[in-house]
């Protein structure tokens, strides 16, 4: 294990209220930032300096850029109301999803190949397409969800937990798709007939975030106990963890960087970069400064 310090380039100005959600544009040039108080504000990463704030009455939950139209994010909120921002062009910005959301957006992801949007919310996980109307408005169809996922004899007690998404990811090979849950494992489900594939047993605890690597050969989540797990999409087994220090139950980010590390989040105020495959060393990030 090794650790080293890292000292605080910037500090982005401009947001008063927790931050819920971050997500960088695919090409890099700007970041999104979604907030408790219902803001959705775009900065530039040359400068960092907010080009737009969009405001909601309702908290933003999770962020989502398409893959391929520059400047379009899809916005989550707990309202079960989800947004399009063309933040390319400051005055637009369009509401695609009102009245049919179950419940508050947990998560949210996009389909890298297909107009398809998949949605953790409420007690479901929603597939939903959509298409481009005109240039000033989307039209959603096709929206189906997801059976819910089978319970574990562990769960078998007198109150069973309600089932809820964490995250869900899209896998193309097979036409399918990942979804951890904080109760029931991680779940692979066949996109055309909305029917389980496989079930994974999470090792411990609840599972708090997850993150597919790039090849989509592993699955990465955080658990509300102790650390880290990976799992092999391939076999479903565990094939490593990393064992942290968890001082307060929360749900902590993952993400993949592409090069072979992780980068997660936790409750000690470290982000940990992490590289166990193969096992190579730990880098525990802290932040230098106030």
């Amino acid at each position: 294990m090794s650790a080293r310090r890292y000292e605080r380039e910037t500090t982005i100005a401009g947001l008063k209220e927790t931050i819920s959600a971050l997500e960088f544009s695919p090409d890099g040039k700007v970041l999104a930032s979604g907030c408790e108080d219902g803001s959705v504000t775009i900065f530039s990463t040359l400068d960092w300096k907010p080009l737009r704030t969009f405001i909601d009455a309702s908290p933003s939950t999770s962020l989502v850029w398409h893959p391929q139209v520059e400047g379009l994010l899809f916005c989550g909120f707990r309202s079960g109301d989800v947004h399009t921002l063309q933040t390319n062009r400051p005055q637009r910005d369009l509401k695609i999803w009102t009245d049919k959301s179950p419940g508050p957006i947990h998560c949210l992801t996009h389909d890298s190949g297909q107009n398809v949007l998949a949605l953790g919310s409420g007690k479901d996980v929603v597939l939903t397409n959509y298409s481009t109307r005109d240039e000033d408005s989307l039209s959603w169809y096709n929206t189906r969800r997801l059976p819910p996922p089978p319970s574990f004899i562990h769960l078998h007690t007198s109150k069973h937990p309600d089932q809820a998404a964490q995250s869900v990811h899209f896998l193309q090979e097979p036409n399918s798709v990942v979804v951890s849950y904080l109760h029931h494992g991680i779940t692979c489900w066949d996109r055309n007939s909305l029917s389980l594939v496989w079930q994974i047993t999470p090792r411990s605890c609840q599972i708090g975030r997850s993150c597919l690597s790039t090849d989509n050969g592993t699955i990465a989540v955080t658990n509300l106990f102790d650390g880290v797990d990976w799992y092999s999409i391939k076999s479903q087994r565990l094939v490593d963890s990393f064992r942290m220090l968890i001082e307060d139950n929360i749900v902590a980010p993952i993400i993949f960087d592409g090069t072979g590390s992780w980068i997660s989040g936790g409750s000690c105020g470290a982000v940990r970069v992490i590289r166990p495959f193969p096992a190579i060393g730990i880098e525990t990030l802290e932040l230098e400064g106030e």
